[in-house]
Formats: structure tokens, C-alpha cells, sequence
């Protein structure tokens, strides 16, 4: 069976446009607290949510995955071994957030983080409950019920904040959100479960299995921990509270369109190309040809469109305070960029059950980013650390397409053209907003041009992709 590439576009645009409405609320909710909260709380808040959040990612044995991939993945014993393997791991990953609180607090010299970790950390026994009935959706590729559940965690979260914001200026504002969000999750995950889903037994066989095909998921996961939080950990040392405030809302606005395509690539792309390589392996050149050409195009259309509002986006809607937020966005939109392009095709590999290239080449690149990072951010600050960690994200991609071209005997460069594209619309952007005798004219004129450009590339892709399958 190949991909269904207009039955993925169908899904996935409700998806997007579900995702889209989370981005607003997101958005809405971090403009609100930005001007009742201080720089130095996001700082902070930013810390505990890497802590908490890497926790998970670091303590992966590849439960969601080995669900969608095994060939018993819908099978109730092998959900019910799943399911307490999850369980269990939550309370011990509360345990260890408990031993290491000291020690963080010790490290960032601020001895309230020992309490506030105390607290936020709940949230992983709370969401260790969380129905895997999600999961075998995602299988079917039917990723909606969950994205739905997830927007209704955070409208949750969201409302409690704003109304915890108003009447107390505390980051006890931001840590709340964990606990709602994973409370809200676990409860409506069991709401839509069907009872004769559940099966609280476990088998040791399938427990094995899952160890086995997760070690080197877990590598990645361990990766992408450092690749998604190492870069707030560091500068949480390295600079002020405060500055790692700014900087953490300048994540916030770029990134969200980073989660928001993992979402998609995790939860539809994956499980089509996973059922695509269980029966038919010899078709997944021409569905990942296909695939990137509606994938590259989204994300680069994403990617600019945030480098070019960002200025605008934050001189006119946040404090003076969080100015500098506007050029960090911009880098970061360069970054997270390289970021998706490597993580579609490291998707491939897990898919083609390749999962040790992945997470041997992912653990190198999350090594090599703050590594290339820390050597620049003597020289040029935050702005060299993002390039360094650019650098890093560029060789992993590179490293990923080489072997997926040796793969799939496939070596059509799609991608590099759409990045060469995308670099040079940026380069005209950045020297002309140097001149201010263009900055005026910049957001109204060129702006659109390029917009109307993207979308037209987008929509050609669209057209390439879903037209008939040609050898």
C-alpha cells in the first residue's frame, strides 16, 4: 500500500487547521501575560518547563512508536504492556526530578527552583495515565481526536493563566499550566477510550520488544532533548533571568511552527510512511518524492512569513522590554528551518525501520549544537549561538540526506532549491530593511510580493503531489 498522499492532505489540513488555532491561542495568551509578567518569570518558567518537559523525552523508550510500527501494535495486550510501562515510568521520573531539584537549584543559584520543581514535576506521574488509545489513532492515521484534546488542554490552561495573571503577578502563573494542561489530557484521553479498549495486563514478551525497538529511538529522544531545551539551559547560565525571558519569547513565536509540523510528522506522516514500509518498501522513494514536495514548500512558507512579521510583530504588540525578542525570532526561523528539513527525513528512516542511523546521527547533531554554539556566543553573544547551533543542525541534515539517498536510490535535490530560494528572499529582505529609505515600504510592498510567491509555489506542489504516480 503506498501513501495516500490526497487522504494525508485531506487530514492533515484539519489538522493544520486545528494547529493553527492552538498557534492563535498560544500566541494570545503570551501577549496577555508578556505585559502583566516580568522578563526574569519566562526566564525561569522557561527552565522549569525544559526540565520537566526533557524529562519525558530523556526517559523515551519508544512506547508511541514501537505502537505504530510493530505489527501487533493494535493488539489489546500489547496497548495494556504499553500503557503500564508508561505509568510506571512517571512516578519514577518524578522521583529523579525530586533527587536533581537541589542540585538544579544549586547550579542556577536560585534555591526557590528546588520548590517550583517540586510542583511543575507532578505533571509527569499525571500524564504517565494518559490513555495509548491516542496512539493506536495515530496508527489508523487519525491524528484529530488527539490534536482536539490537546486544544482543549490548552484553551484550559490558558483561561486559569490569565485569570491566575490578573490577580497574582507570580511564575506560579506559568507553572500551573503543566499541572492543568497534563490533568485535562489524561482525563479526556479516557473520556473517548472505549471501554473494551482497556487491558491491565502486561506481557513480558511484548515489554521486551518494546525496549528493543525503542533503544535507539531512546537515543534519539535523548537528542532531541538536548536539541530542543540545551540551548535555555545554557543561556539560563549564561545570561540574565531576564534575557532568557526575552529570548524564551522569541522561541515561543518561532517555534510554534516548529511543533505544530512535528505534530503533523510524528502523528500523520509517520504512521503513513510506517504502514507504507510494512507492506510495501520498494514504494517509498516515489511517496517520499511526493511527500516533499508538499512538506518543503509548508515549511519554508512558514519560515519566512515569520522572519518577515517578526519586526513588526513585536514592536507593535509587546513592551519595550522584549524588543530584542524580534531579531532572536528571526534567526530562530533560519534555524528551526534546518531543524524540520533534517527531522522529515530522520521520520523516514524510523519509518523504513532504520532507527539506529537515526538516533546515532540525531545524539551527534545534538552534541555538535552547543558545541558549535558556545564557541561563538564569546564572540557575537546570542547571535552566534544561534548560528553555531544552525551549523550544528546543517551537517545532520546533510548526514541524513546521504543516507537516505543511498537508501531509496533517490538523489533529486528539491530541497536544497527551495532552501536556495528561501536564503536569497531573506538576503533581499535583510538589506533592505538596513536601508531606511525601503523600511517603510518593506512590509507593505515586498512583503506581499513574496507572500503571494510563496503561496503560489505552494499550491503548484500541491498540484505536483497529488497528480497521478509516474516511475
Amino acid at each position: 500500500m503506498s501513501v495516500n498522499i490526497k487522504k494525508l492532505i485531506g487530514t492533515g489540513s484539519s489538522a493544520l487547521l486545528l494547529n493553527v488555532l492552538s498557534m492563535g491561542i498560544k500566541f494570545g495568551t503570551n501577549l496577555v501575560l508578556a505585559w502583566l509578567l516580568i522578563p526574569e518569570m519566562f526566564g525561569i518558567a522557561a527552565i522549569i518547563t525544559s526540565i520537566v518537559t526533557g524529562m519525558v523525552l530523556l526517559s523515551d523508550v519508544g512506547i508511541n512508536d514501537s505502537i505504530i510500527r510493530n505489527e501487533k501494535g493494535e493488539d489489546r495486550l500489547f496497548c495494556g504492556t504499553a500503557w503500564l510501562t508508561q505509568a510506571s515510568r512517571g512516578f519514577i521520573l518524578y522521583l529523579i526530578v525530586l533527587a536533581i531539584a537541589p542540585l538544579l537549584a544549586s547550579f542556577y543559584q536560585l534555591p526557590e527552583l528546588k520548590t517550583y520543581l517540586a510542583i511543575a514535576g507532578l505533571a509527569l506521574p499525571i500524564q504517565g495515565f494518559k490513555s495509548v488509545y491516542l496512539i493506536v489513532l495515530q496508527r489508523r492515521m487519525n491524528p484529530l481526536p488527539e490534536i482536539k484534546l490537546e486544544l482543549v488542554a490548552q484553551l484550559t490552561a490558558a483561561a486559569c493563566m490569565l485569570v491566575l495573571a490578573i490577580n497574582f503577578q507570580s511564575i506560579w502563573v506559568l507553572i500551573s499550566a503543566l499541572i492543568i494542561s497534563a490533568i485535562v489530557e489524561v482525563v479526556g484521553s479516557h473520556w473517548i477510550t472505549p471501554r473494551s479498549f482497556y487491558l491491565f495486563k502486561a506481557s513480558k514478551q511484548y515489554f521486551l520488544e518494546i525496549l528493543h525497538f525503542g533503544k535507539w529511538i531512546y537515543i534519539g529522544t535523548v537528542a532531541a532533548f538536548l536539541i530542543i531545551n540545551i540551548d535555555k539551559l545554557l543561556l539560563g547560565k549564561l545570561e540574565s533571568f531576564s534575557t532568557l525571558g526575552i529570548y524564551q519569547v522569541a522561541a515561543a513565536f518561532s517555534m510554534i511552527s516548529y511543533s505544530l509540523s512535528v505534530s503533523l510528522l510524528d502523528r500523520l506522516i509517520y504512521p503513513a510512511l510506517a504502514s507504507s514500509a510494512r507492506e510495501n518498501q520498494d514504494s517509498m522513494a516515489l511517496a517520499v518524492k511526493k511527500l516533499k514536495r508538499v512538506i518543503f514548500p509548508a515549511i519554508t512558507a512558514m519560515q519566512l512569513i515569520i522572519f518577515m512579521i517578526a519586526p513588526y510583530f513585536f514592536a507593535q504588540l509587546y513592551p519595550d522590554t522584549f524588543q530584542d525578542a524580534a531579531w532572536m525570532a528571526q534567526l530562530m526561523a533560519v534555524l528551526v528551518w534546518i531543524m524540520l528539513a533534517a527531522d522529515f527525513q530522520g521520520t523516514v528512516l524510523v519509518a523504513i525501520n532504520k532507527p539506529k542511523i537515526f538516533g546515532l546521527v540525531l545524539l551527534l547533531v545534538a552534541i555538535l549544537r552547543p558545541v558549535f554554539g558556545l564557541i561563538a556566543y564569546p564572540y557575537f553573544g546570542i547571535g552566534g549561538f544561534l548560528i553555531g547551533m544552525m551549523f550544528g543542525s546543517l551537517l545532520g541534515f546533510f548526514i541524513y540526506r546521504h543516507y537516505l539517498n543511498q537508501m531509496l536510490r533517490h538523489s533529486e535535490p528539491y530541497e536544497l532549491v527551495v532552501a536556495v530560494v528561501a536564503l536569497s528572499m531573506i538576503a533581499i529582505l535583510f538589506s533592505l530593511s538596513q536601508s531606511s529609505e525601503t523600511t517603510a515600504v518593506l512590509p507593505v510592498g515586498l512583503s506581499l510580493l513574496f507572500a503571494a510567491i510563496i503561496t503560489a509555489a505552494f499550491v503548484w506542489s500541491l498540484r505536483q503531489a497529488m497528480a497521478p504516480a509516474t516511475e
